[in-house]
């Protein structure tokens, strides 16, 4: 998925070498994990919403058999485009 924006990551943290015999001040910082994207953080929060009443899972399962597609895969599609949706509003500001 080269090129598309994923708003970088949304829970960053650093990574850390540990000596048990070292004085806790003498942590080694390793680098950087990135953890999930914001757009994933975001698709994850559509899929909740679709999932906290059994309306967004039905409109979901009718739109996928008139689309002729698993309603999995319409599913997903959907969360991620609401995703970009709201890092493209992100961008707006």
């Amino acid at each position: 998925m080269a090129g598309k924006n994923d708003g970088g990551s949304a829970f960053p943290s650093l990574k850390y070498l540990i000596n048990a015999d070292a004085p806790c001040e003498q942590l080694q910082v390793l680098g950087q994990t990135l953890g999930m994207s914001l757009r994933d953080l975001f698709a994850l929060g559509a899929l909740v919403g679709l999932h906290a009443t059994g309306q967004g899972i039905l409109a979901v399962s009718q739109l996928a058999e008139k689309l002729g597609k698993p309603p999995m895969d319409v599913l997903v599609k959907g969360a991620y485009d609401c995703a970009d949706a709201m890092l493209k509003e992100r961008e707006r500001d």
